[in-house]
């Protein structure tokens, strides 16, 4: 009796402690780990598909055993294949050293287009060669099967099962690597969207909504104007939180927020630096339609030209003309700049934003691509 009467006490003692646990703090502490381990992802991408690589070819070792040598072959191919993209990325960035910005934009997309047509890589995730269903992604080229994407629960939600619906059709698919563009600002500026995030979510649930939007822009406009907003101005803000909003459901997540901030930020970065960011499969991708404009095949067309070449990709890409795209498209046809001369080099530098800004998969949300006025030579 006494031993059961001891652990009564310690259960009680227990309970008594529960009560004065802070539950409020520890949830804001679990999402505040969540957001982190979204940004850890987003800012590992190369590691992640090289620890795929090497703990597929790790688990195939050791469940061979005696059969070593035979496998030992296979993973030498693997190792040279590495070093073939390990060679071609490092004569890629010598090229980028020499200076010429625009002549590297060209080169890349031809040594690429050469090297990679006579490699044939294996799944990403399981390291083998399957005669199953291989997806390539659009952004990086490289190929998935469909069962190891939807192994790994990739293809369950809505929007990334619309996707891969997509893949074998012109619109084409982004694997889960490149599905966002995050990755392209520095830690700095994540933190600083982190602080912003919270100052938003004033009732610490993880979630944006319009009433939290805009309690705190109020208090942010009566605190530099000390004077209340106006009719119009509201409706601004509500126009804003559209924005943040993609898919129309009245509330905003830690994603959708640092998604819409970092093409913020990416838009106030030189066009110079922006282009260095494309990949060779999005470059091919676009030169494929400024070419069907460039009838002389000289690198040369008017700007006229040149928007009818960015309709066709944006269609090419899955993606609706906004409001905002038709209105630049009617301001450069009806304009004397329409049959000025542009060259490839500068359409791609005008147009590099918008490549990199389509890369997520947005089949059931708004589009993050965006625009650039056409700038003729």
């Amino acid at each position: 009796m006494g031993s059961v009467g001891a652990k009564a006490i310690k259960r009680t003692e227990k309970e008594k402690e529960e009560e004065y646990i802070d539950w409020d703090a520890r949830k804001n502490q679990t999402q505040k780990v969540g957001r982190l381990g979204l940004i850890v992802r987003a800012m590992r991408t190369a590691n992640r598909t090289a620890a795929l690589t090497d703990g597929g070819a790790t688990s195939a070792t050791n469940e061979t055993g005696a059969e070593g040598s035979s496998l030992s072959n296979k993973l030498a191919d693997l190792s040279e294949r590495d070093n073939a993209i390990l060679t071609r990325e490092q004569e890629l960035s010598s090229l980028t050293a020499l200076g010429d910005a625009e002549f590297h934009v060209d080169s890349k997309l031809k040594y690429d287009a050469q090297l990679e047509s006579e490699l044939t890589d294996p799944c990403v995730i399981c390291a083998m060669y399957k005669h199953k269903t291989i997806l390539e992604c659009r952004v990086c080229g490289r190929p998935y099967h469909h069962s190891c994407l939807t192994g790994r629960g990739i293809g369950l939600d809505t929007n990334s099962a619309k996707a891969l619906e997509s893949a074998d059709t012109e619109i084409g698919w982004t694997c889960p690597d490149c599905d966002s563009f995050v990755d392209l600002i520095s830690m700095d500026a994540m933190s600083g969207l982190m602080v912003a995030f919270d100052n938003y979510d004033t009732d610490g649930d993880g979630m944006i909504s319009l009433s939290n939007y805009m309690e705190y822009e109020v208090k942010k406009y009566d605190a530099e104007h000390h004077d209340c907003m106006s009719g119009s101005e509201v409706r601004e803000c509500q126009a804003k939180f559209e924005i943040y909003d993609r898919n129309g459901d009245g509330m905003v997540s830690w994603w959708d927020f640092l998604m819409v901030e970092t093409v913020k930020l990416l838009q106030h970065e030189p066009q110079s630096q922006i282009v260095k960011y494309l990949k060779s499969e999005e470059i091919a991708r676009l030169r494929r339609f400024f070419k069907m404009s460039d009838k002389h095949n000289i690198g040369l067309v008017t700007v006229g030209e040149s928007e009818q070449a960015y309709r066709g990709w944006l269609r090419a890409q899955g993606l609706q003309n906004t409001d905002e795209m038709m209105r630049s498209f009617e301001r450069s046809s009806s304009s004397d700049e329409c049959n000025k001369m542009i060259t490839w080099e500068r359409f791609i530098w005008n147009k590099a934003l918008a490549v990199i800004t389509s890369r997520p998969n947005t089949q059931t949300i708004k589009p993050y691509v965006v625009t650039n006025e056409q700038t003729a030579l």
